[in-house]
């Protein structure tokens, strides 16, 4: 039985779009729950921001995986590039595998609302019982919004 390809047609990431991405750590092992590394995954994640000139909306690392909503021409250059540099730095401090193969990706429609994406996205960890509420999540945030200021525009509750 021949397996259904889970990436769209490469046309689909070629242009403009907002991508909600979620990428698994391998054997859903929880190497997020170490600040360590997520530290370092966040100075990867502000690195290829520059050189993709993408805008990160918001980003939320549970403890075994990782939820990116971002805006860019090549989504999936970016997620290889990120997940190639990321998995060498955690390969070579810990000897061990970071990312699971492949990942989830969403193109957002142009009917889908950016603010209810992004409050679903800083959401997670509070439908998870990390937290009660979204901002006492440390491993979540955002490159071009102060999540601090989103409760009002999204109408989420502190």
């Amino acid at each position: 039985m021949k397996r259904k390809p889970n990436r769209l047609d490469l046309a689909n990431y070629r242009s403009l779009n907002i991508y909600y991405l979620t990428l698994n750590c391998f054997n859903r092992q929880a190497h997020f729950s170490d600040g360590g590394v997520v530290a370092a995954c966040l100075e990867q994640l502000t690195r290829l921001k520059e050189k993709f000139n993408a805008q990160i909306w918001a980003y939320c690392f549970m403890p075994d995986h990782l939820h990116i909503l971002i805006e860019t021409e090549n989504s999936q250059a970016f997620t290889k590039l990120f997940k190639q540099m990321t998995g060498y730095y955690f390969k070579q401090q810990t000897g061990k595998t970071l990312w699971q193969k492949s990942f989830y990706d969403h193109i957002l429609r142009r009917d889908e609302d950016l603010v209810g994406a992004t409050a679903y996205l800083l959401n997670n960890p509070v439908r998870a019982g990390l937290v009660k509420n979204y901002l006492d999540y440390h491993h979540s945030g955002s490159f071009e919004i102060a999540i601090e200021d989103f409760v009002e525009s999204a109408g989420m509750a502190t």
